[in-house]
């Protein structure tokens, strides 16, 4: 299959060198804004921060823990960041994701507030018997004892995942240059949370590693792209309009048996999840070949930083040999800044990962965040990241 190459500009000329290509990451950008993301709402003209938690002992004294509310203005949006770091006094790196149902799910503590906006497609309300029932999927005991700090912010927070009650929050993010699609305001957010973990003693700021699953996954990793004070990212399964490419092989964007193709398509994405992406994403679902970019230059857009694609085998709708082809794809462009990339042009079998700067991996099992994804995220941060 043929994609658009990012070494080449759009009046068909060769980048060629390092400098050339930092010239053409505007134009990558703004044609993504343009075909799938929407616009990036940009930097707010006001920014508070008012302490909800103040730091304090957690998981028996290992961690230390502090809630913060971020207000902004123009966009107006308003959310809050759990940040729990070790419990010593050295600024240490740290893993940044949204939540899908609430910060109170991330931890059992009665100090973590619980958030009074509907959550979910379903709109339902988050309540305090919910506590810590992610604390497993987020790994936090064995991140913090790994000597990580791990900070989180609630999707439906700064954007509903329903396209009728996100309506209203994406008008305020896109003002006159047309609508932003949810994925790229969650991932706006990672930006926000970024300007306040910025003034964290606890923190290092140079240091902070965007996660995400699925959805969040996508939207972490157009964090990672737009804003590269990011220090590397981790979008898990994270499918079409993430890792996985639009442009789908036709063998896996056929319909089955069961009414569905294998792999999720643009067509399915959209007509599923119409907000989560801008209307032109949607006009072309049916002719992805006449998009003159794909995902392979949003994880080029992420050079020399790392990235790690974690997928599952039996999540073949989020298209791991996809996710996989789109490395293969994005790999010139690290070569070009004069950094390793993928260390195998072979995808790994299930149960292996290959943890280059531009990693994969392949896990037993289906769609979710486990506990047993995060030994191998710490060794790939270990590894790029951390000094």
């Amino acid at each position: 299959m043929t994609w658009p190459d990012p070494l080449r500009s759009p009046d068909g000329s060769i980048i060629a060198t390092p400098e050339q290509w930092h010239a053409r990451r505007a134009g990558l950008v703004d044609t993504l804004e343009r075909c799938m993301y929407g616009p990036w709402p940009g930097t707010p003209a006001a920014l508070d921060v008012r302490v909800l938690a103040a730091p304090h002992p957690v998981l028996g004294g290992l961690g230390t823990l502090r809630e913060l509310q971020i207000t902004t203005r123009a966009p107006d949006t308003v959310f809050s960041l759990l940040v729990i770091t070790p419990a010593r006094a050295d600024p240490v790196l740290t893993f940044l994701g949204a939540n899908f149902f609430g910060n109170h799910r991330v931890l059992d503590d009665p100090a973590i507030t619980v958030s009074a906006t509907p959550v979910g497609a379903d709109g339902r309300r988050p309540h305090d018997g919910e506590r810590g029932e992610e604390t497993t999927a987020w790994d936090i005991e064995q991140t913090i004892r790994a000597g990580y700090g791990v900070a989180t912010f609630c999707m439906s927070e700064v954007v509903p995942d329903d396209a009728d009650r996100a309506a209203a929050p994406l008008a305020r993010f896109a003002g006159q240059r047309g609508r932003t699609g949810a994925i790229a305001a969650w991932a706006w957010a990672f930006s926000r949370c970024l300007d306040v973990l910025g003034d964290l003693a606890e923190v290092r700021a140079e240091r902070v590693v965007a996660v995400g699953h699925s959805r969040l996954g996508k939207a972490a990793l157009w964090a990672a792209a737009r804003d590269e004070r990011l220090a590397g990212v981790i979008p898990s399964q994270s499918g079409v309009g993430g890792a996985a490419p639009s442009r789908t092989a036709p063998e896996r964007a056929a319909i089955g048996s069961d009414g569905r193709p294998e792999a999720e398509t643009v067509a399915e994405i959209t007509r599923c999840f119409p907000h989560w992406f801008s209307t032109a994403y949607a006009a072309v679902a049916e002719r992805v070949d006449d998009l003159p970019v794909d995902q392979h230059a949003v994880v080029a857009l992420c050079a020399p930083r790392p990235v790690l694609l974690p997928n599952a085998a039996d999540d073949l709708w989020a298209d791991p040999i996809g996710q996989f082809d789109v490395l293969l794809a994005a790999d010139p462009v690290y070569r070009l800044l004069g950094v390793t990339g993928l260390e195998t042009d072979q995808m790994p079998h299930e149960g292996e990962a290959s943890l280059g700067r531009l990693g994969y991996s392949l896990r037993p099992g289906g769609h979710a965040m486990a506990a047993s994804d995060w030994p191998g995220w710490r060794s790939f941060a270990d590894r790029w990241v951390r000094d």
